[in-house]
């Protein structure tokens, strides 16, 4: 091979390469953040819909039925006092109310709600809505381990995508080299 075939097949090769590189990845980035925003939808209409009931008098309900969110994955509420104390809710970590950095509850005061995701324990991910209700705070929450699955799931594909990608530019640039150079010759 010739360098000014090697050179040919690079000129081709490395604009294509970041185009396409560069695409991949704002449509991961997209993927993925769309993933992540998802992962707090349901929490956002069941904090909504209990805070509207604090709001309008009724009063928060027990521990009764309460799920350990350290291994199940389903979906709970929790009511807090103004400092913070769990006082009625579906989730338990360990047996006993979680309880949340009272950093997390002011930002949800001032903002007017807060989303985060939440680690209480290593490999106990959560990802949380607090809604300011009245004097209490909702906190709806569920496992995020069905949104970590898909995000890996995404990241692969992507890999896989991205790698065939880089085949076939490598191998069309090398095409085109040839027949430039047939063409020259």
């Amino acid at each position: 091979m010739s360098n000014n075939y090697v050179r040919t097949i690079l000129a081709i090769v490395l604009p294509l390469a970041v185009a396409a590189t560069s695409i991949l990845a704002i449509g991961y980035i997209n993927d993925q953040q769309t993933l992540r925003m998802l992962a707090n939808e349901p929490q956002t209409y069941v904090a909504q819909d209990a805070a509207l009931r604090v709001i309008a008098g009724g009063k928060p309900t027990g521990f009764d039925n309460a799920l350990p969110i350290e291994t199940d994955t389903a979906p709970y509420l929790l009511f807090m006092n103004a400092t913070g104390t769990a006082i009625a809710g579906s989730g338990l970590l360990h047996g006993a109310p979680p309880t949340l950095p009272q950093g997390v509850l002011d930002a949800a005061k001032k903002a007017g709600v807060n989303r985060i995701t939440w680690q209480p324990e290593p490999g106990v991910r959560q990802a949380l809505v607090i809604l300011p209700a009245g004097t209490y705070f909702v906190v709806a929450g569920r496992s995020l381990a069905y949104t970590e699955e898909q995000e890996s799931a995404l990241t692969q594909r992507a890999l896989i995508g991205w790698a065939v990608t880089m085949a076939a530019v490598v191998l069309l640039s090398i095409v085109s080299a040839y027949i430039l150079r047939k063409r020259e010759d």
